[in-house]
């Protein structure tokens, strides 16, 4: 999926540069919702219907759609995030492949994901 490519374009060295402003945007829009909150509204917004209306075409449930693809879109800022603090990009890159690799197989299936038991991760 054109998932991992968007990765690799993200966490490449000349983009990681641009991420401590990202996290500047986000943490303005935060303290200054009225100023800057409809900047990053909009980009996590614009990442998750693009993502909602690709699952939508695998078939799936708008609703089931839109979760995958917040939990998709929220991992993954939280995930280039994260190591502007550590450094250790390996640590998330491989976090993020583990990431796809537990979700992918239900992207390609309509039916709704089983519910953990009790106990059960």
């Amino acid at each position: 999926m054109a998932v991992r490519e968007l990765w690799r374009l993200f966490s490449t060295p000349d983009r990681r540069a641009l991420l401590p402003l990202s996290l500047e945007v986000m943490a303005a829009s935060l303290l200054h919702p009225d100023r800057y909150g409809a900047l990053m509204h909009d980009v996590v917004g614009g990442w998750t219907h693009l993502l909602t209306s690709v699952f939508c075409d695998l078939g799936m449930p708008e609703e089931r759609a839109r979760t995958e693809a917040t939990l998709l879109v929220d991992a993954a800022f939280g995930l280039l995030i994260a190591p502007l603090a550590d450094g250790d990009w390996d640590r998330a890159g491989a976090a993020f492949h583990t990431l796809l690799d537990r979700l992918e197989p239900g992207w390609w299936s309509t039916s709704p994901p089983q519910e953990a038991g009790p106990g059960i991760p």
